[in-house]
């Protein structure tokens, strides 16, 4: 798909913003919508000085029999209104328009209710974080762009989103930037200024949880930021409880939110969309201090976590989790967490954990010594190993299953299938911010003496992993129903760098269910383009297993034979099957030959 051109943007953007009658004078960020659901939203926008608003909302794009919401925007709260908009129909597309002071109307913007719980259907949705700004407003946000261009069903930002922390002089100045609430303020005046977010958020609803840099500063915990550059001991510098009570406080006045569970514990919350239920974690506001696990030795540091109250959730929300996810009725379960989950790390904790050479001698452009590799992995869930633990065994013993990791952070992305993270879990750290290229790191780290032989620990791929491609990106999440996932990284090219299939929990993804005999896999064949939308083509890998009395048949998941041909491959030639007009999916291609029949499954877009 084409870009958008910047022009076009800009023109979108400015309609977003003016529409008639000098309403730029008027209204300075949004209208944008937030959690949505079957049955209702939430509207934002903010005015420069206080005035009544009206939120017409129709199913119908000239807006004839409109339903109207009114509100206000009031100077005691930065001239800002968050507007309920209720009675909405499940599933259906609305249209809405501001009017601010009985007068002036915004551009008509648009956006689709959520489907009934329950709903099994194709469609996607992105996310990313690690987006940083050049500029104020923002400008250049061309992955923005890009994931405007993909039209997800919803978008969900999951931190460092600005990076309002970069005014902050840490170390030596601790007046981090959330203690004064007018730069809480400011901070989400530019999230939501820059052309290419204003497009976005004109068509696509989204969610945010913070991380780090935008909840008060580097690794931060509920009560402490960590201090680990060079040439000096590792520290958690305690910060003014006032900058959590106002980060929190932020979030919930000039973020169009869902419903929040407890905000003494941060700020996580659940989204349900159909077959699909989204836990957003907050794994700040009640963290235990990122190096609270290490132990000083003379300036050698061991990994050796507290006993107990070592924790990144928190008592209270790890319960909830736990019980969402035992109690949750959706097929698929997606966790989102600032930091990655993958329990691979935790060999790499281990070998630098006490180990001289590495904390004080190996030194990586870019990354520092060992100690400060060291100090950046117990920031994961890797630093909470008995917590991490207990998620992982709390869904083994409960039978929870297709259970998806979502995770951010890392300034990089990539993707495992669940064998070393624990669960499937795809990583997307870099939206708009200089590629850390950890997972390339540890893919090469073997070769550095005393440490593990294998820290390859994304088998999904990745950026660096078989490929150079470093490039700003996002994750994609194609849900397939009640059958199947395919995550995926996404560049801001729109070229895939990586994608992996995740079967439904009893599905075999290697088998197609149904169809008689699927004694071998696919591996004597190819199919192409990797993700299908208006063909498939086979290549042989082997060509010895077919002759003139070889059939191929494409299938659906439930066995049914849709298309069944004469091999043309024993001739040297690919085959190539039609998709129009099928469905969005997973499906099978069999081969069937004198030696048994070779199938491999892909999927339609």
């Amino acid at each position: 798909m084409k870009l958008t051109s910047y022009p076009t943007i800009l023109l979108c953007a400015f309609l977003s913003f003016t529409g008639i009658s000098g309403f730029a004078q008027q209204i300075t960020h949004g209208p944008f919508i937030s959690a949505v659901n079957e049955n209702s939203a939430r509207l934002f926008v903010r005015t420069s000085s206080a005035a009544s608003i009206t939120v017409n909302v129709s199913s119908n794009v000239g807006m004839s029999n409109p339903t109207a919401f009114a509100s206000a925007t009031v100077a005691q709260k930065d001239t800002v209104a968050t507007v309920n908009l209720t009675g909405l129909n499940a599933d259906t597309e609305y249209f809405y328009q501001v009017v601010v002071n009985g007068g002036a109307t915004s551009s008509v913007q648009s956006f689709k209710s959520f489907p009934l719980p329950g709903t099994v259907s194709n469609f996607h949705f992105d996310f990313g974080s690690c987006q940083d700004f050049e500029g104020n407003p923002p400008i250049n946000e061309d992955v923005v762009e890009r994931i405007s261009a993909d039209n997800p069903r919803f978008f969900l930002q999951c931190g460092d989103w600005g990076y309002p922390d970069n005014t902050d002089d840490f170390p030596n100045d601790t007046n981090f930037f959330p203690i004064n609430y007018q730069n809480v303020i400011n901070s989400y005046h530019r999230r939501y200024s820059s052309l290419q977010m204003q497009e976005l958020m004109s068509h696509v609803p989204i969610d945010y949880v913070f991380d780090d840099h935008d909840y008060v500063n580097d690794n931060a915990s509920r009560t402490t930021a960590s201090f680990y550059w060079e040439g000096n001991p590792l520290t958690e510098v305690t910060f003014n409880p006032i900058a959590r009570t106002n980060i929190i406080k932020g979030y919930a006045d000039f973020f169009p939110h869902y419903d929040l569970v407890d905000t003494s514990e941060g700020i996580h919350h659940s989204i349900r969309y159909g077959n699909v239920e989204v836990f957003m974690c907050d794994n700040r506001s009640a963290k235990s201090g990122t190096l609270n696990s290490l132990v000083d030795n003379n300036g050698v540091y061991t990994f050796n976590p507290p006993a107990s109250g070592h924790t990144m959730l928190g008592d209270d929300q790890l319960q909830w989790l736990l019980d969402g996810l035992q109690n949750s009725t959706a097929t698929w379960k997606f966790v989102m967490t600032g930091v990655l989950f993958n329990k691979g790390y935790r060999d790499f904790i281990a070998d630098i954990s006490g180990n001289q050479v590495l904390q004080q001698y190996l030194n990586i452009p870019g990354y520092g010594t060992g100690k400060s590799l060291l100090a950046l992995a117990v920031d994961t869930w890797s630093g909470y190993p008995d917590e991490q633990d207990a998620i992982i065994d709390f869904c083994a013993q409960n039978n929870v299953k297709n259970v998806v990791w979502l995770s951010s952070d890392s300034h990089t992305s990539a993707i495992d299938d669940g064998t070393n993270s624990g669960f499937p879990e795809l990583m997307s750290g870099n939206m708009q911010r200089g590629n850390a290229r950890m997972a390339w790191l540890l893919d090469n780290l073997s070769t550095v003496p005393t440490m593990s032989q294998d820290l390859s620990i994304w088998n999904g791929g990745g950026q660096g992993l078989g490929n150079d491609n470093f490039l700003y990106a996002f994750g994609r999440i194609d849900v397939f129903g009640d059958d199947s996932l395919k995550l995926s990284i996404i560049d801001v090219n729109n070229e895939e760098i990586a994608s992996l299939i995740v079967c439904e929990a009893s599905i075999n993804c290697e088998e197609a269910s149904g169809i008689n005999n699927p004694d071998l896999l696919g591996n004597a064949f190819v199919l192409y383009p990797n993700t299908a939308t208006n063909q498939i083509s086979i290549k042989l890998n082997d060509k010895t297993i077919v002759d003139d009395k070889t059939m191929i048949g494409l299938y659906a998941v439930n066995g049914q034979n849709l298309q069944m041909v004469p091999s043309q491959l024993h001739l040297g030639l690919d085959q190539t099957f039609s998709l129009e007009g099928m469905a969005a999916g997973r499906y099978f291609i069999a081969i069937r030959t004198a030696t048994g029949n070779f199938v491999k499954s892909f999927h339609k877009l």
